[in-house]
């Protein structure tokens, strides 16, 4: 009974993903005596911040059978937009609103629209956008970052709580109530039936085309959010802000246990997908790894990930 139980645990992707962080974090400790000090965590909790945020959408986006290319360059859209109208004198709750939340739910709409109701391919229509939303943000500020906002806009992205970063207090407040919404809720459990079997859920009554906007306009609120808090990190918007956003997202979400084809992953896994390529981006710079070299190993741990993924479900089967 006990070893069948262990065997049911070891199948457990977030289990096994536990243990991984917890052998490389031990590796890595002993290996250099900057890593386990609190200020390299915080500098890793921030580091994977915006990344995490994202993730949680694409998340519900890839559950639901589609993806998004277009929340990087959404991201940093919406960040010059808040910064602009914080330039403008609007209020600083107004351009939170607007210029992040409302934009970035406007643009997951009209991708969710072109998605579910006109049929057009998820990766043309995100990755249209995404050329969209890059170009007008160089349009807007020709390339040049945003500045001189004012310092109370600097709390969201600096300020602490408690002597904790309020940035990653929202982060982990977001995995967690992300978390368990797909898990517990009724409206998004349906997601998981859209993303397995679009015409069995049709069949029984769901609006596939309703869930599956809604998906998208989830994760067009939450690239407007981290976009807000990007921007008060820095306490500045550029139009190369949130480069590759997407794919490290994608990767989370695919390390964490999703699988693209749509049906399976949780929100927790792709946090912990983050948090696993966020160690080892922080480790590499630990070691004075150049950056291109960072890219290349964050594309292997992908690809060893996935392969792993495939053969042991083969095996299962």
């Amino acid at each position: 009974m006990s070893k069948e139980i262990f065997r049911r645990v070891l199948k457990i992707r977030e289990f096994m993903l536990l243990v991984i962080i917890l052998i490389i974090s031990i590796f890595f400790s002993l290996t250099s005596p900057y890593f386990a000090t609190f200020s390299n965590w915080e500098a890793i909790a921030y580091g994977m911040m915006s990344d995490c945020i994202i993730a949680v959408g694409m998340t519900i986006v890839i559950v639901g059978g589609g993806f998004d290319l277009s929340v990087g360059a959404v991201l940093a859209l919406c960040g010059i937009l808040v910064a602009k109208m914080l330039n403008a004198n609007f209020s600083m709750i107004t351009s939170i609103l607007v210029g992040g939340i409302l934009l970035g739910g406007g643009i997951g709409l009209f991708n969710g629209v072109m998605v579910a109701r006109l049929k057009i391919n998820p990766f043309v229509v995100t990755l249209g956008m995404m050329s969209v939303a890059r170009g007008i943000g160089f349009a807007i500020t020709q390339g040049r970052p945003v500045v001189g906002l004012p310092p109370e806009f600097g709390f969201l992205g600096q300020g602490k709580v408690l002597g904790f970063p309020f940035a990653i207090l929202l982060m982990i407040l977001i995995v967690v109530i992300g978390d368990l919404l797909m898990r517990k809720s009724l409206l998004l459990r349906r997601v998981y039936y859209v993303g397995g079997n679009e015409e069995a859920a049709r069949f029984s009554g769901l609006n596939v085309e309703r869930i599956r906007i809604m998906t998208y306009v989830i994760t067009g609120v939450l690239a407007g959010l981290s976009g807000v808090l990007i921007t008060s990190r820095m306490f500045s918007a550029t139009a190369t802000a949130g480069m590759s956003t997407e794919l490290r997202a994608i990767a989370a979400v695919v390390i964490g246990g999703g699988v693209l084809a749509g049906g399976k992953g949780t929100i927790f896994g792709a946090f912990l997908g983050t948090l696993l390529l966020g160690i080892i981006t922080d480790a590499l710079v630990l070691y004075n790894v150049s950056v291109y070299w960072q890219q290349v190993a964050s594309g292997i741990i992908l690809i060893s990930v996935v392969t792993i993924d495939v053969l042991s479900r083969r095996g299962q089967e």
